[in-house]
């Protein structure tokens, strides 16, 4: 994770995390706490950074100082992932099914989400505050983490969900073991369209900001989508 005034942060299965100044090269803080293998990071909206471990704890981070603000003990299985919202919350996802939405500077859980039935593997906001999760029990559920009200459970996949992205307020895209890729109306909870043509796993999905999409999978290929048509543009091959 970088931040905006030039400091990179890493984690690593050491159980440790670094602050580096990307414009020396210097470690500037060496972050010890964790018992476990560091899983995911993200920086908030005023500079705070938060880690999620296997230990599996939250630790928010004071980026400056090096120390630990909070310790954050809800969840009961490894941390998976966790995304920040503009005004400062913290959701995460983990192993044991949940998500929690944290405040980070009072380092209370403010709401625990549950509906999935099998572990959280990704979490993203939506411009509008949307919470979208995918799970291995092969759907994404539309979420207000403000008042913890599932908004929909999109279906479709059929086999675990890997990963998710944002294209606008109003839709994102998912990549499934399934090897499709499926674009979501996130108001109305539909599936417009199915994108087919990866023969592998979908590893990653990236979209740009006029709603191209690139997805990569255990095909060894790229393919680029008009995620609007659900037309595949290009098939980057040879990797």
């Amino acid at each position: 994770a970088i931040t905006s005034d030039g400091l990179c942060v890493s984690g690593s299965s050491d159980n440790t995390l670094r602050i580096w100044d990307i414009h020396t090269g210097e470690c500037l803080h060496i972050l010890k706490g964790h018992k476990g293998e560091i899983t995911c990071l993200a920086i908030t909206s005023d500079g705070l950074c938060i880690s999620g471990s296997k230990d599996p704890i939250l630790r928010i981070w004071d980026l400056h100082s090096g120390k630990c603000l909070h310790e954050l003990t809800r969840h009961e299985g490894s941390i998976t992932c966790l995304t920040t919202t503009s005004d400062g919350l913290c959701v995460s996802g983990s192993k044991d099914m949940n998500l929690c939405v944290w405040h980070p500077y009072s380092g209370k859980c403010v709401h625990v989400l549950e509906r999935h039935a099998s572990g959280v593997y990704c979490v993203a906001i939506t411009p509008n505050k949307l919470c979208i999760s995918v799970s291995k029990d092969n759907t994404l559920c539309v979420w207000n983490p403000y008042s913890s009200e599932c908004l929909h459970i999109l279906k479709g996949h059929e086999r675990y969900i890997k990963y998710i992205a944002v294209i606008s307020d109003q839709m994102c895209i998912s990549g499934s073991s399934d090897c499709d890729l499926r674009v979501w109306d996130l108001k109305s909870g539909k599936c417009l369209h199915v994108l087919k043509g990866h023969k592998g796993s979908i590893r990653y999905i990236a979209v740009t900001d006029d709603g191209l999409c690139i997805s990569t999978s255990d095909d060894k290929t790229l393919r680029v989508w008009d995620s609007y048509s659900g037309k595949c543009l290009h098939v980057l091959e040879d990797l």
